[in-house]
């Protein structure tokens, strides 16, 4: 179905003109499933082709063979009034046939049966005299099982034969067949362009074929049969991203569902088609082939194979068909459709940033492409060699693909006009079956899964388990104020903002002239879309960092899309710091401030403290290392400050915060591994408790608009660290070394962010598994330890009270 590649000053493709396929052939040879398959694929090269049948127009001007003269079907002598009918028919059908091309066709193919060299000397030369050149497509079959096959599943259904019986319809046709018969002449003529088709391609002939055009004909012929099969056609699982293809990213939580539900709805879909079909057998209906239900082609001994693009979203979506046994292929090119710039935008984003492109493909859906990126046009040339291998399997076959490839594929199935590719709508959920027929594509869709009613379902499910996992939490800090809380290491997401946009940059990169900055990733999302992604898969506990200047609406429109729920950095001050709480942010993140100079000062922590709340203060101590130290960096992690990393330092800050976030500056955006010495040692520094808090002077008890800080124990410290992550096995390398205490980030290695590394439903599984885990493993020991405080009450007992 691709669009034309270029065009001659005639108007007409590949410098071919315009050129009739006349078919040759006894009835019920295969000539109208040829000339159907030839009309689909050469439409699909952009060709403007029909397929016209001799027999259906006579069908429309004279009706049923009832109505026909006894001798209308013998190629011998007839009655004059007989001949009369004949060449009428015959002359009208012709006009037609040149009407076609004289409104711009450029090939026909001519479904008759031309069985004479007479009737195709007149053929040569009545189109050859209008410009048009004439080759011809003879199929010879010899096999009883074959034609038998198509006289039962064809000839018998047609038309001619409504409310006749069967076996008389057979015997009348069979009749029809010897009257040609003894006049048939096979093509003989060496000047003749012609391609003869053995036994439905067992063998080709192929004689003074010339021409690019005809050259494709032929190879197209060289790759059909007319063997029962079944093609299914259905969409890939939800990704944890949709519509980000640099992402490449594996299935949701619900995609997986989908998966499996695909694959036991088709097994059992098959397995009832299978038992009808043997339940006809035993009533002794035979099938339009003929041949024995759940025997024969078409039934239920046929395997089938899965066909997926080598992407994880449609590979994953098969992975429970092999898991069945069936055979799952990847095929490359059966990858989505490239969007190029515009990756991951929305329509009003796009037309916005990119208003000519815009208008540009909504002119020209089908041939337009934006910068780097791939037209339907394009796609459909990528997809020809599946077309072939589609013609050429025998077995069933069901396509695994995103919407872009199932609509070019489909198109192709239906014969569609190009143009009408990107309008195809194939829904999630549905299920497509095409049968190829000799008059092209039976199809039927059945929907098996409701993925509105699902994504409900889920999120429902979710926000139930959210309300059960902040009450558990609730509950778990409460109890750790009186002892040590068993943690599980989790991974915290992050939305690093630079210009204005979501970035991964390579660390220490970053000056403040900007030059000499390296990107591991440059998002098309808005920072927004990434925070709704968080809060969708209860990522919590993430922070937005600004890197520079410029970056203050980015990070609000990120608060704004989930309040009260992500942190903020970069550039936070005194003077600044309530106001980032009041536009939304869970928490303030700071580092440079607390550095005037270079130096540390305590009353800068102290007076920020005071004035936000100890639970409303992060302190970034992203560190350099120095010899067998790390010393706090600042200012993009381009300056030492005069404090190291270690117990002392941190626990004096931790009277004044309630966490830590720490980039290793050294290997942060490099993708080579954590800092496994630093997260080794932060477990070891970071204190359990905060100890007691500090006296007034230094933040007082006096509660404040966004948080207070009371007169007794504080509880632990929260620390997560970011830099050189790289994979899952990091995260539980975190975790063993810093025994739960310690959370990671990934940024460059992660797949939202264009890594390869990890994979972000990895991730969340991991923080839903391992976190249930770890509130289960608290729980017991809560159990465990019950008789050991006072039964009197502890405030951590009557918190518990109170949440149950």
């Amino acid at each position: 179905m691709a669009a034309p590649l270029y065009t001659t000053a005639s108007g007409q493709l590949f410098h071919a003109g315009k050129i009739l396929i006349a078919t040759v052939g006894l009835p019920a040879r295969g000539k109208t499933h040829l000339a159907h398959a030839l009309e689909r694929y050469l439409r699909w090269l952009g060709v403007k082709a029909t397929a016209m049948s001799l027999g259906d127009y006579r069908r429309r001007v004279l009706g049923g063979a009832e109505n026909l003269p006894p001798d209308y079907f013998i190629n011998g002598p007839k009655k004059p009034e007989t001949d009369a009918l004949r060449e009428r028919v015959l002359a009208e059908f012709d006009e037609s046939v040149l009407e076609f091309f004289a409104t711009g066709g450029q090939s026909v193919i001519y479904d008759a049966n031309n069985g004479t060299q007479a009737q195709r000397y007149r053929i040569r030369e009545k189109f050859g005299k209008a410009g048009i050149h004439v080759m011809f497509l003879e199929s010879i079959c010899d096999d009883p099982a074959i034609i038998e096959a198509n006289v039962r599943s064809v000839k018998i259904s047609s038309p001619d034969y409504v409310n006749w019986d069967q076996e008389k319809a057979v015997q009348d046709f069979y009749n029809r067949i010897k009257g040609h018969e003894q006049y048939y002449e096979p093509i003989e003529n060496p000047s003749f362009p012609y391609i003869k088709v053995i036994n439905v391609g067992q063998q080709i002939i192929v004689n003074n074929i010339q021409g690019y055009l005809q050259s494709r004909i032929v190879f197209f012929l060289m790759n059909i049969h007319n063997r029962q099969r079944t093609i299914y056609f259905a969409r890939a699982g939800e990704a944890l991203i949709d519509h980000l293809y640099k992402a490449d990213a594996d299935l949701s939580s619900l995609g997986w569902q989908y998966a499996q539900k695909l694959c036991k709805f088709l097994m059992q879909h098959r397995e009832e088609a299978a038992e009808a079909s043997v339940q006809r057998a035993k009533e002794g209906i035979l099938t339009p082939g003929g041949h024995t239900p759940g025997t024969g082609p078409g039934e239920a001994g046929r395997t089938m194979e899965v066909w997926t693009s080598a992407r994880k979203r449609s590979a994953h979506t098969a992975l429970a068909f092999a898991d069945q046994g069936y055979r799952v292929i990847e095929r490359s090119q059966l990858s989505e459709i490239n969007p190029g710039v515009v990756d991951g935008l929305t329509p009003e984003e796009i037309s916005e940033r990119f208003p000519d492109e815009w208008e540009k493909k909504i002119k020209d859906p089908y041939g337009h492409r934006y910068p780097r990126a791939e037209s339907y046009h394009d796609l459909s040339i990528r997809l020809e060699p599946i077309i072939f291998e589609l013609e050429r399997a025998t077995s069933d076959v069901l396509i695994v693909g995103q919407s872009s490839v199932l609509r070019c594929l489909i198109a192709y199935c239906q014969g569609r006009k190009p143009q009408e590719i990107p309008g195809i709508q194939v829904k999630e959920g549905e299920l497509w079956e095409m049968v190829p027929k000799a008059y092209g594509m039976a199809e039927n869709i059945v929907e098996f899964w409701d993925q509105a009613k699902e994504r409900q379902n889920r999120d429902e499910a979710y926000y139930r388990e959210r309300r059960l996992s902040d009450k558990a939490a609730g509950l778990s800090l409460s109890n750790a104020q009186l002892k040590m809380q068993r943690r599980v290491s989790l991974f915290r997401p992050c939305i690093d903002i630079h210009e204005g946009q979501v970035k991964q940059i390579v660390g220490g990169t970053l000056d403040d002239q900007g030059n000499n900055v390296k990107t591991n990733f440059v998002a098309t999302h808005s920072p927004a879309y990434y925070a709704n992604f968080y809060q969708q898969h209860g990522l919590v506990g993430g922070h937005v960092i600004k890197l520079g200047p410029r970056n203050d609406e980015a990070a609000v429109e990120a608060l704004r899309a989930w309040p009260d729920s992500l942190q903020v950095g970069g550039g936070i001050t005194e003077a600044n710091a309530q106001e980032w709480l009041d536009k939304g942010a869970s928490k303030v993140i700071v580092t440079s401030y607390l550095f005037p100079d270079a130096k540390f000062s305590l009353e800068r922590l102290q007076a920020l403290s005071h004035l936000v709340g100890r639970d409303r203060l992060v302190v970034d101590v992203s560190c350099r290392r120095k010899g067998d130290k790390w010393v706090v960096a600042m200012n993009r992690w381009q300056d030492l400050t005069d404090m190291e990393v270690n117990a002392e330092s941190l626990h004096l800050l931790a009277q004044y915060c309630s966490e830590f976030l720490v980039h290793a500056a050294d290997v942060e955006g490099l993708c080579q591994g954590i800092d496994q010495d630093l997260v080794a040692k932060l477990a070891e520094w970071i204190p359990d408790h905060a100890g007691p808090t500090p006296p007034a002077s230094a933040g007082g008890s006096t509660p404040t608009r966004r948080g207070s800080i009371g007169g007794k124990a504080t509880g632990p410290v929260a620390v997560t660290y970011a830099g050189g992550a790289r994979h899952l096995g990091d995260l539980e390398l975190v975790d063993r070394l810093s025994r739960g205490k310690v959370d990671l980030t990934f940024g460059s290695a992660l797949d939202i962010f264009g890594g390869s590394g990890v994979s972000m439903s990895e991730l969340v599984q991991w923080n839903r598994t391992k976190g249930r885990q770890g509130a289960e493993e608290q729980e017991d020991e809560d159990d465990d330890d019950d008789d050991g405080y006072d039964s009197a009450g502890s405030d951590a007992e009557q918190e518990d009270q109170t949440i149950s």
